[in-house]
């Protein structure tokens, strides 16, 4: 199984595609796309079986999360993954970069800057053994729609892969 977290309206082709599915944005009129979706919200226990998915692509989705929530997150991408095989790639504004980027964030009304280096420390805290820093179309899986993004703007935008 290969997850698609916060997918918004980009859907993988044989992915499991996953977003709360907010209610305020116009979505509930798009039948189509909302048959597309696995409604599951990430905060809360999820549904998938311990070591039962092989990757796991997360675009744009952290920074809106507090840190608890993120640690959650990440330990559950941790759980879910098959262990060796199983990567998790992440794709985040590092707002580190500029100081244009950390007002971006209090304007989204995020609790807290993302930074990669806060990224690194909570997937080394959940378990992970290997994590790499990669290019946009760098990637250590062999399904190349794991590199599916969103707002690709490097350098201030970082792309994680992390490996059990």
């Amino acid at each position: 199984m290969k997850l698609h977290l916060g997918c918004g309206r980009v859907i993988i082709p044989g992915w499991v595609n996953v977003d709360r599915i907010p209610s305020t944005n116009g979505w509930e009129k798009d039948d189509m796309l909302r048959a597309s979706i696995t409604q599951v919200d990430l905060r809360q226990p999820w549904p998938w079986k311990t070591n039962s998915v092989e990757l796991i692509t997360i675009s744009h989705l952290l920074y809106c999360m507090t840190k608890e929530e993120k640690q959650h997150i990440i330990e559950s991408c941790y759980r879910v993954l098959e262990p060796i095989v199983g990567i998790v790639r992440i794709t985040e504004d590092d707002y580190a970069s500029t100081a244009s980027k950390y007002r971006e964030v209090l304007h989204h009304n995020a609790p807290e800057p993302m930074l990669k280096s806060n990224v690194i420390a909570m997937l080394v805290k959940a378990g992970f053994m290997c994590v790499h820093q990669l290019g946009p179309s760098e990637t250590l899986a062999d399904d190349p729609m794991i590199l599916q993004h969103r707002h690709a703007d490097p350098p201030a935008v970082f792309f994680l892969e992390a490996q059990k």
